[in-house]
């Protein structure tokens, strides 16, 4: 069954596509091409960049385990050795170590401290009396606990920093999803207008012809002035000049660049006018507003507060005094032969409290504590500054969308009545009338409608997506989209 539908939309494609290579793409064929832009891939590895990322942050809940060991480290040097008089001699001494350990660190979310567990072994070579002789130190194992006691919790505080930029990257994936989208709107739309204009053109120049022909016509039965003659004929000639293809080429290499479709196809677009006509819009917009400033302002600024908030700590912990609690126990063992690995085990033990105060670094702390405190002041009043623009321009943008409609029906009607008077034109001239200057203000006035009419069309769409992608809402529903 899958494989009949797969065959059945092959078919449908090999037809889109004439002889001449030829596709043919309404809009919502467009962005069904989403996947093979520039954008969209670049999304894709931004959201596996942050994936790792994330992967990274979690991986530090879990064990750290170290093996580390060292080859025979030899030394030969003169060192002071107490001897069995208690005196003291510089002795020249030849020894080896070799050591292999075992260490693995737990860090402790609710506190912020570590817990250690190590176990080692090591061999002495040493090489001073007359034959080889060494030696085994076995640490079975020793378990320690450090905490600094007056230091904040920065696990807590990356925490909830990485929850932000969960939130954050989740919100901006969605954006640029929709203003890939944007983008494939926009490539559409030049391309549409490009079409249209270069058809425009063709039937202005086919009306031009037509007056032109009928006028020499005319003329030579003396129905006409030279000079009405002379204008057809100029008329003309600035409607053949008019034919240019090199937008229309510009157009549809940049949306074949869009959305990634072979050079060897000439993408064709068309549209519906009467879609947009019935549209209507069905928006909340103070909802709109409240979503665009609270995804492009207030949740992405929120990981720049943040990060500035954990720089204020870690300076006060800097300052402050530190206080650090170790401790820890475990049990040790010297042997010669392996057999006697257990033998002789010693409880070891370590407690330490250490505290380290800073007197004076010379205003070093103050003025770093100040910068920083400038610098989260400067952010919240430049994102306050930013909020308040930019509610400006989504009220001005929203408002608007209503004029553009009203707009859009009053130039379609405007067009079908300027086509009425090049009918009539057309119609006189046959019955061997031919009034230039109405041709003239009739073609100029069909351009100029023509030329608005379909900008406002892309740009009603244009401000959809806009929203789309700053508020996550489609303005023509009031539907969230994730």
């Amino acid at each position: 069954m899958l494989k009949n539908i797969y065959s059945l939309l092959g078919c449908i494609y090999c037809f889109s596509i004439n002889i001449y290579g030829q596709v043919r793409f309404s809009l919502e064929d467009a962005l069904r091409y989403i996947e093979t832009t520039t954008e969209y891939k670049q999304l894709q590895y931004d959201s596996k960049y942050h994936e790792l990322y994330y992967k990274i942050f979690d991986a530090n809940l879990l064990p750290q385990i170290r093996l580390n060991a060292s080859l025979p480290d030899y030394r030969k040097m003169i060192s002071i050795v107490t001897q069995p008089d208690g005196k003291d001699a510089y002795v020249s001494r030849r020894y080896a170590t070799t050591g292999v350990g075992l260490q693995i660190q737990q860090l402790l979310p609710f506190t912020g401290g570590t817990l250690t567990f190590s176990s080692n072994l090591n061999r002495l070579d040493n090489f001073n009396v007359g034959y080889k002789d060494h030696s085994y130190y076995f640490n079975l194992g020793n378990i320690s606990y450090s905490q600094n006691l007056l230091g904040p919790n920065l696990y807590k505080w990356e925490k909830k920093k990485n929850e932000i930029s969960k939130s954050t990257e989740r919100v901006r994936y969605y954006q640029g999803i929709e203003a890939a989208k944007y983008k494939i709107v926009n490539a559409f739309f030049n391309l549409l207008i490009a079409q249209r204009e270069y058809d425009l053109s063709q039937e202005q120049l086919e009306l031009s012809r037509f007056i032109y022909e009928q006028a020499v016509s005319l003329f030579k039965f003396k129905r006409i002035s030279k000079e009405d003659l002379l204008e057809a004929e100029i008329e003309f000639i600035k409607s053949k000049n008019n034919i240019n293809d090199l937008d229309l080429k510009e157009a549809r290499r940049l949306f074949q660049l869009c959305i990634g479709l072979h050079d060897d196809l000439t993408p064709i677009v068309y549209f519906d006018d009467k879609t947009i006509q019935a549209c209507s819009l069905n928006y909340e917009m103070q909802n709109v507003i409240n979503a665009a400033i609270e995804y492009n302002f207030k949740i992405p600024n929120k990981l720049e507060i943040m990060n500035h908030s954990i720089e204020l700590k870690k300076l006060k912990q800097e300052r402050g005094p530190i206080l650090t609690l170790s401790l820890g126990s475990g049990y040790n063992s010297q042997f010669e032969a392996f057999s006697d690995i257990l033998d002789e085990k010693a409880s070891s033990m370590i407690a330490s409290l250490s505290v380290d105060v800073p007197l004076f670094d010379g205003n070093i702390y103050k003025n770093r504590k100040k910068i920083a405190e400038v610098e989260l002041m400067k952010l919240k009043e430049d994102i306050k500054h930013k909020i308040e623009n930019a509610k400006i321009e989504y009220e001005k943008d929203l408002l608007d969308m209503n004029r553009i409609l009203y707009g859009i029906n009053l130039y379609d009607q405007t067009l079908a009545l300027v086509q009425q008077q090049l009918d009539l034109v057309k119609l006189h001239a046959k019955h061997g009338k031919v009034d230039m200057q109405k041709v003239i203000k009739a073609k100029m006035e069909q351009m100029e409608n023509f030329i608005a009419y379909n900008k406002l069309i892309r740009n009603f769409y244009l401000c959809v997506y806009k929203y789309r992608q700053l508020a996550l809402i489609d303005i023509r529903t009031n539907e969230k989209l994730y």
